[in-house]
């Protein structure tokens, strides 16, 4: 597509899309409607850390591999909906660089998702059903895009991740990803306590109250929905920088693109306080076996 009819700002359609991921999450779901069905309606309130709150990131990160070719393929390593795709598309297609994209999740929701926003801009992409840890390719990717995937994987399981990632990856390919780093609290998990559920509960309710003309969906059960959300949602947080850096080098990546930011935003439990560190992460694959 030329670059005039391409827009310069990202759009993600999330009006029309949430009220289908919530759909979706109640056909294709298992056991994990509680998240995918509320999440991009968590996403409109500006509730949760998404790639969209690290958009100029992705963008600078992608697009000079976008430019100088040699990376098109690309693979999007777990998806909570389409938006780490929409991010490596817009990149791509400013760039007018062709692109081979292929969306890895173990759920059916996020992929559903995912080929729909493709559909919308006429893009051809591959989607594959899968755990990334065991995921398999004969021909390796040269870049692979993810989010706050880390965050979801305990600490004992971030080793084989990482391996995976080396093995998916050709020799100089590229991880380009954002994690959080939460030095307090110190707990391998960490999940809402009941009073913040209940804040929790309690803003997105305020939210969807104040945006009701424009949803298709009851506030009521929106708040109700963000309860549950808070009282099973678990995390494992990375502590510090080094813990994050010797993940990598410790896998066979090289760290030449790491930087490291704080984020604003209101604190309504673990997963939404976002005055906390990220890891913005460009690692390279290295030569050679471990």
């Amino acid at each position: 597509m030329p670059r005039a009819f391409y827009p310069q700002t990202l759009d993600e359609p999330l009006l029309d899309s949430a009220p289908l991921a919530r759909f979706l999450s109640r056909q294709t779901c298992r056991g994990c409607a509680w998240y995918h069905g509320l999440w991009q309606y968590l996403r409109l309130f500006e509730m949760v850390s998404a790639p969209a709150r690290h958009a100029a990131f992705y963008r600078d990160a992608l697009t000079p591999l976008a430019r100088q070719g040699g990376f098109r393929r690309v693979l999007v390593a777990g998806s909570a909906d389409y938006s780490m795709l929409a991010h490596v598309l817009w990149v791509y297609r400013l760039e007018e660089a062709a692109t081979d994209i292929t969306v890895v999740d173990e759920c059916e929701t996020p992929l559903a998702l995912c080929r729909w926003y493709a559909d919308r801009l006429a893009v051809r992409i591959t989607t594959r059903s899968a755990d990334i840890i065991k995921f398999k390719v004969e021909r390796p990717f040269d870049v692979i895009c993810t989010h706050s995937l880390l965050g979801r994987i305990a600490p004992a399981g971030r080793p084989a991740l990482l391996g995976s990632f080396r093995q998916l990856l050709r020799e100089g390919g590229k991880i380009v990803t954002v994690n959080r780093i939460a030095s307090d609290p110190v707990d391998e998990i960490v999940s809402f306590t009941e009073s913040q559920v209940w804040a929790f509960r309690n803003r997105a309710l305020a939210s969807a109250e104040s945006m009701a003309s424009r949803l298709t969906i009851d506030p009521n059960e929106i708040g109700e929905a963000a309860a549950e959300y808070a009282r099973r949602y678990r995390n494992f947080p990375i502590h510090s920088r080094e813990e994050l850096l010797q993940l990598f080098v410790h896998t066979g990546f090289s760290m030449y693109g790491t930087k490291f930011t704080h984020g604003g935003g209101e604190n309504t439990g673990p997963s939404t306080k976002q005055d906390a560190e990220y890891a913005l992460i460009i690692a390279e694959r290295e030569t050679g076996g471990l």
